[in-house]
């Protein structure tokens, strides 16, 4: 690798802020990048036979078109490479496209999946990369002395590879549909003659893609964004580079655009899926036929370092969004960034906290996904409602500021913090601080009773689809993903169960009950039990909603513990406990555990009979009722006492 190359990637790389490092591998098998979203390294990797492979006679005419040496060529698509990803995130001067991953999800996943549920992740993620790699590159293309960075000669270069490893690999001598939509969208909005004639062998011009561009370029106005330019005297009408690109770089235009462009270009991904890949990271092809193995140094290796390990073992997913229980493992590409952000949980959450402010959800998630960002979001929003956090004020000893020499008369011995030596009266001079500052600081209280274990059980039968017995009228349906049978709707009390536990698994983390001395029942016709915080998250938005069967063989194991937290939650009867089975164990449990019963609505036999047990029952009839008795039974586990006004009194 010539250290020009490595010097002039490294000159522009100061013109951004995002990445860190630059790291080169010419052990590729072609040319890929990736971005290490734990280093902000981008890793970009090559052919060291590139140019010989792409390099025939339309190729030696188009370098000599774009007076590019032909030794200049390989630097020539480095550095387009690395201008590509950089006007992405924004830098060079440059707003960008998308800039983050919540714009990127907002202006281009959610219209996609409006317009086009395309099922995989990583399909959907190709598709938004093709237009926000159109917007990217018409930013990124130089229109005028002030308007632009590059000539992307290094794009149009790897457009040509592409083509090269179609012929190679697949055995066709033209791009796929999509593809070839692209690429020639791409010259329709910052292309010219050479670019045009490097590439026009592996374009089919079929019907359906001529007629695809034209609706695009005609519904969203850029087939009449034109200026008149003159050839001698004549006057003639051409396209405007500059309005075109101000108006594909304006993010108030994105949504219509990709709603637009959806329409126009989605089906060509159903008839076949592209093998080729896009310019720069987190652009491979969807299809299977042109695997290598080759992650565009995704690990963050250093220059030229083999690289030919199994790149999902590491990939920098950061901490990537469980396996759906309902079906297979669903993410997206983490190589080109934003796909890494998306696949965080964390991240998600705040795309649906956005979403819920805007009435709007994010469609392209996983069901999974999405229900369980839902109820966190709304659970840390009930929370923040009703709790002032539990600290308080706590005065420190005070803080020394600058020094002064000890007085006798004044200082104490303990107030000696080191010495000095006078150069003039040659002696040793004790010091002690000149200022005292008391330090404030607000600290949790500590936990006096914590329990051992938490074992919470809620009620999923079919009564709990109803509305609360006060409040709000029931909503829309909360998962319409999901089949008739298992949808329930915003204020059920399902809906208002499921915000209280979340609340629960909250609290009880900053409690500090480790995930694994937490286990969870969901009962109805049959019950159901799971190990972990976590884990109950998933069994808790999965309803049987049929009868109400709480199986005492189940859940006697934590009933015959010690020093347990035992919760349960439902609406109506048990229709198991005539027998009172469940009331012995129970009684037998008080004198060693905590027992909670939430009953929603009115009293039944069993709450009746458990309170006179001595289980805490404690009646809800609306919402908040139950987000603030959670509080109080959390911050109980802090040391305070569960107060006897609100015991609740039987009806």
């Amino acid at each position: 690798m010539s250290d020009t190359i490595r010097d002039k990637l490294n000159k522009i790389r100061l013109g951004q802020e995002f990445f860190r490092h630059i790291n080169l591998n010419s052990k590729g098998k072609r040319t890929k990048a990736a971005i290490n979203m734990k280093t902000y390294d981008l890793n970009i990797s090559y052919n060291k036979n590139w140019l010989e492979f792409i390099l025939d006679d339309d190729t030696k005419k188009y370098l000599d078109k774009k007076n590019v040496f032909e030794d200049k060529a390989l630097e020539t698509l480095l550095s387009d490479v690395l201008i590509h990803e950089i006007i992405h995130r924004g830098g060079m001067h440059e707003s960008g496209c998308p800039q983050t991953y919540k714009k990127y999800a907002e202006k281009f996943l959610n219209v996609i999946h409006e317009e086009h549920d395309f099922k995989s992740k990583k399909k959907l993620q190709y598709f938004a990369n093709t237009i926000t790699d159109d917007i990217d590159n018409t930013i990124a293309r130089k229109v005028s002395k002030t308007e632009g960075i590059t000539a992307f000669t290094g794009q149009y270069l790897f457009f040509k590879e592409q083509g090269k490893l179609a012929a190679k690999n697949n055995h066709k001598s033209k791009f796929t549909k999509m593809y070839e939509a692209h690429v020639r969208l791409n010259l329709y909005l910052h292309g010219n003659k050479p670019d045009y004639k490097l590439l026009k062998e592996y374009f089919t011009f079929d019907n359906e893609i001529n007629h695809a561009i034209k609706n695009f370029i005609e519904r969203t106005g850029i087939k009449d964004m034109r200026t008149i330019t003159y050839q001698g005297t004549k006057e003639i009408s051409v396209r405007d580079r500059t309005k075109i690109r101000s108006y594909l770089k304006n993010e108030d235009n994105w949504e219509e655009i990709t709603r637009i462009y959806t329409q126009e270009f989605s089906k060509f991904m159903e008839e076949e899926n592209p093998q080729e890949d896009l310019f720069g990271a987190g652009g491979e092809g969807t299809g299977d036929g042109d695997s290598d193995g080759d992650d565009g140094g995704a690990k963050g290796k250093g220059d030229d370092e083999d690289d030919d390990e199994d790149d999902d073992e590491d990939d920098d997913s950061g901490g990537s969004s469980d396996d759906d229980p309902d079906g297979e493992k669903d993410e997206f590409n983490p190589k080109d960034g934003f796909g890494s952000e998306l696949n965080k949980k964390d991240n998600q959450e705040r795309i649906i906290a956005s979403g819920i402010k805007a009435g709007k959800e994010p469609g392209w998630m996983t069901n999974f996904e999405y229900l369980v960002g839902f109820y966190k979001t709304l659970a840390k929003d009930k929370v923040f409602e009703i709790v002032t956090p539990l600290t308080k004020s706590k005065v420190y000893p005070l803080i020394d500021m600058q020094q002064r020499v000890f007085e006798y008369e004044e200082d104490s011995a303990k107030d000696i913090i080191g010495f000095d030596f006078d150069q003039d009266s040659k002696s040793l001079e004790l010091l002690v601080g000149k200022y005292k500052f008391p330090i404030v600081a607000n600290v949790k209280k500590d936990v006096s009773n914590k329990p051992n274990m938490l074992f919470a059980a809620i009620d999923t039968s079919e009564s709990m689809r109803l509305g609360m017995p006060k409040g709000e009228s029931l909503g829309k349906v909360v998962n319409s993903k999901a089949s008739e049978e298992q949808q329930w709707q915003l204020n059920s009390r399902y809906h208002v169960e499921l915000i209280a536990y979340f609340m629960m698994v909250q609290r009880f983390q900053e409690l500090g009950i480790r995930d694994s001395d937490a286990y969870f029942a969901n009962f109805s016709y049959d019950t159901i039990l799971s190990k972990g915080l976590q884990n109950s998250l998933r069994e808790a938005l999965h309803p049987q909603f049929g009868g109400t069967i709480l199986d005492t063989s189940k859940i006697q194991e934590w009933l015959n513990g010690r020093n347990n937290l035992i919760i349960t939650i439902s609406d109506g009867e048990l229709s198991n406990t005539n027998s009172s089975e469940l009331l012995k164990l129970q009684e037998e449990s008080l004198k060693y555990n905590t027992l909670i019963h939430i009953q929603i609505g009115k009293h039944s036999d069993y709450s009746k009979a458990a309170a006179k047990k001595g289980v805490f029952v404690k009646q809800i009839r609306e919402e908040k009722e139950l987000y603030h008795f959670v509080i109080d039974v959390t911050n109980t586990l802090y040391g305070d006492e569960i107060k006897e006004k609100e015991k609740v009194k039987l009806l």
